[in-house]
């Protein structure tokens, strides 16, 4: 039912954008940044239909890699050792348990990014939080929730950080003490938020069966894990470090004659370390899952049935995931780069002659709804930014990164809030209702926070 509900609310959503077609006229910037209004083009009945094909179609890799970890974990359980890790974590204190846990996916978040990535610790820590009798409003708090919280406070991540230096040429240590302190205080924000709503917990008790050992289990899924991230990592376009990109060709340099030994084994197609995809993840995942598979002797038919198990509890996810670009698909199949985005951009960027912390938070949060991720984002307002707030850079990238991270909470059109709420299997409507005094008080130190920079600047 809750998925009916999810998916109604992105249709209300596509419907509200094309009936925004009807009355407001598109829009261009050239590169210079001026704007050019161009002329009304209506979104028909049928893009109702066609758009979130296409949106399917196009982002269907985030669904591939969502239905591998489905598949990995599934994999997990049939060994027997998953379920026995469980219920020993879940056998430690609740609170520091949460603690942890909240601390953990905002630092790597905030850190590493790649915010799809992290994902894959999302089941692993919602099973545990459950089991200990966390609700799971709270448990996707306490890992989507707390993924948000390191977006807004980035510090390291390519993902955020490093396309605002790309594209607006601002250091990654441009007001890195505020970042600093906007992570410390939201975490802890974060944590006693979801301390205090979750007052009862109702404990469950996993059934383990026969003495599996759970060390092989461990080592292989930490190891997956981690190579995983150090994977996909931007190392040289964040940080110029090319010692992966060296290595990868080293390896594939080595040859018999002509015959390229490493390349030709591995795998021509293969990437460096540091330009991982999610679908480079994925093959990392699979073949994990063989290995584990090989280690505690599963046969043929229970790596079938352990991976399609998995993979079917992921299925809503792996949709509402690729759904959640319906938004940002016209501008992505525009031919002539105009649209209705521009022109309410535009308008917003009116607001002020200067850095003003509404216009730019409105132009901020309503990007985030229409363009899902913050690389496009980023790209599509830097031209028409660059000619208004030039001289404000830092703190106009401050504001469009922490309320890209506190809008990721509520937008409809947030691929880990969609994709969380189907996995969580969580009320839209009542999802908004269990964080919106979280998002205020949130919104408040942000604001705080702005007018600091700006009156000590």
């Amino acid at each position: 039912m809750n998925k009916k509900k999810l998916f109604k609310t992105i249709m209300i959503t596509l419907l509200i954008f094309i009936g925004l077609t009807w009355v407001i006229k598109t829009g261009t910037y050239s590169d210079a940044g001026v704007f050019s209004e161009g002329s009304f083009a209506p979104f028909g009945i049928a893009n109702l239909f066609l758009v979130p094909l296409q949106s399917f179609q196009t982002f269907s890799q985030y669904g591939i890699y969502l239905l591998v970890v489905g598949g990995f974990y599934g994999i997990l359980k049939k060994t027997g050792a998953y379920d026995k890790i469980v219920s020993k974590c879940a056998g430690y204190n609740k609170t520091t348990f949460m603690v942890v846990t909240v601390i953990l996916f905002a630092l790597l978040s905030s850190v590493l990014g790649i915010a799809m990535g992290l994902f894959v610790l999302v089941p692993f820590f919602k099973d545990v939080l459950e089991t200990m009798g966390y609700d799971k409003k709270n448990a996707m708090l306490a890992t989507i929730g707390a993924i948000f919280v390191g977006l807004i406070g980035s510090t390291l991540s390519f993902e955020v950080n490093g396309y605002i230096n790309y594209f607006y040429k601002v250091g990654y240590n441009e007001l890195i003490i505020y970042k600093v302190i906007l992570l410390v205080i939201l975490t802890l924000l974060l944590i006693v938020y979801i301390k205090k709503s979750n007052k009862n917990f109702d404990s469950k008790k996993l059934e383990v069966k026969g003495n599996v050992k759970t060390i092989p289990a461990l080592i292989i899924a930490i190891l997956t894990v981690l190579l995983g991230f150090v994977g996909m990592y931007s190392w040289y376009h964040a940080h110029n470090i090319a010692i992966f990109d060296d290595l990868h060709t080293a390896i594939t340099d080595i040859k018999i004659g002509n015959f390229s030994i490493l390349s030709n084994i591995i795998g021509q197609n293969t990437s460096a370390l540091g330009r991982w995809s999610e679908l480079d993840f994925s093959a990392l995942l699979l073949i994990s899952s063989l290995i584990i598979s090989w280690i505690y002797g599963l046969k043929t038919k229970e790596i079938y049935e352990g991976f399609v198990d998995g993979a079917k509890e992921l299925l809503p996810m792996a949709i509402f995931v690729s759904l959640s670009f319906v938004l940002f698909m016209p501008l992505y199949t525009s031919s002539n780069m105009q649209s209705i985005f521009y022109t309410i951009f535009n308008k917003i960027i009116g607001l002020a002659d200067k850095v003003s912390i509404v216009p730019m938070t409105l132009l901020s949060s309503i990007g985030t709804i229409f363009y899902g991720q913050f690389i496009y984002l980023a790209s599509d307002l830097s031209i028409p930014l660059a000619k208004a707030y030039t001289d404000s850079y830092p703190l106009m990238t401050l504001i469009m990164q922490t309320i890209y991270g506190l809008t990721s909470f509520l937008a409809p059109t947030s691929m880990l809030l969609l994709g969380g709420l189907a996995y969580f299997d969580i009320n839209y409507k009542d999802w908004m209702k269990h964080i919106f005094k979280f998002l205020l008080i949130a919104l408040g130190i942000l604001i705080v926070t702005f007018l600091i920079i700006g009156w000590a600047s």
